[in-house]
């Protein structure tokens, strides 16, 4: 098992795009959303870093949370050495596989739990529309539709769900 306690927090302005992220396509796709995310709920998965020879930190793993974190930055609304809690690769620990775990070993959630989730931030928690679209970096015709779709008749928000009908 690796050790996983090497965590530190490094100023923002520090880190770099690491060359050995396998991601290559889709680097950029709903950044608004993910920074919206981090403003409002704080970066809830820390990045992994190498350290570099010139004192900044390569990011192996999470580069849309550093594009996210970096156009917040660039918007002023976060400091440029806001601190990003990082996990600092040990010598020898492979940075292209660590990045390649964190986008395959993950299941994106199913619509219909979205759904859910909006409907008890409007209705059970007392969030606006408004509120939850700019917590998440939607419009808030997107929460309203998800809203809607959570209010379909059990039966057939069921039969979505397990997969017997689909949102056509």
């Amino acid at each position: 098992m690796t050790d996983t306690t090497n965590t530190v927090a490094i100023p923002v302005n520090l880190l770099v795009q690491g060359k050995e992220n396998v991601r290559r396509t889709g680097r950029t796709v709903s950044i608004g959303e993910l920074s919206a995310s981090i403003l409002a709920h704080g970066l809830r998965q820390n990045l992994n870093v190498r350290a570099t020879e010139d004192g900044r930190y390569e990011v192996a793993a999470g580069g849309r949370r550093l594009r996210a974190l970096k156009q917040l930055v660039k918007a002023r609304k976060l400091p440029k050495d806001h601190p990003v809690p990082c996990r600092v690769l040990a010598e020898g620990e492979d940075a292209g596989e660590i990045s390649l775990v964190e986008n395959v070993c993950r299941v994106a959630m199913h619509p219909a739990d979205q759904f859910e989730a909006f409907q008890d931030l409007v209705h059970g928690r007392g969030f606006t529309i408004e509120q939850v679209a700019e917590r998440f970096g939607v419009e808030p015709s997107l929460v309203e539709k998800r809203l809607k779709l959570a209010a379909v008749h059990p039966k057939l928000f069921a039969a979505y769900r397990k997969g017997d009908m689909n949102l056509d």
